[in-house]
């Protein structure tokens, strides 16, 4: 009974590590016609594009005043994926993806940002490379970026 225990203990383990490798590879999901990319049907993804994905949807943030230009945009945003844990990874004109790195095994989430002045708000889509669930932490992790924003 005890080395049938030990043995499910670390086939999970071992399946979560493997998980954590293969979120390791691949990038952010990028632009789709201007947009940022819908999420797929796993629960592990947050998009404001979206409103009508309710199950992904997330509000967009408030674009701050201060931001009038996408130059403004890029250091702006730079700065708040610093100051949130994250790992600039591509940066162009309007958009920028991140990545994030859980401490806990190593698994690999990207954030994706878009500016979009004409509705004065930042677009943005938080989503794990791999594995079904997230338990939440992506729409954890927008709430946390949409707080360092609006303070």
């Amino acid at each position: 009974m005890l080395i049938s225990i030990v043995v499910l203990i670390i086939a999970f383990l071992a399946v979560f590590f493997f998980k954590a490798y293969q979120s390791k590879t691949g990038n952010a999901a990028g632009l789709d016609d201007g947009k940022l990319t819908i999420c797929s049907d796993k629960p592990n993804c947050v998009c404001s594009e979206y409103p009508d994905h309710s199950s992904h949807y997330i509000q967009p943030i408030k674009l701050p005043i201060e931001i009038e230009t996408e130059e403004q945009f890029a250091a702006y945003a730079r700065d708040l994926v610093t100051q949130a844990g994250g790992e600039v990874t591509l940066q162009e004109n309007s958009y920028l993806a991140a990545s994030f790195t859980s401490s806990f095994f190593g698994f690999v989430d990207d954030l994706e940002l878009r500016l979009d002045l004409e509705s004065r708000v930042i677009q943005i889509r938080s989503a794990s490379r791999a594995g079904y669930s997230d338990l939440g932490v992506n729409a954890k992790r927008v709430e946390h970026v949409r707080s360092l924003v609006h303070g």
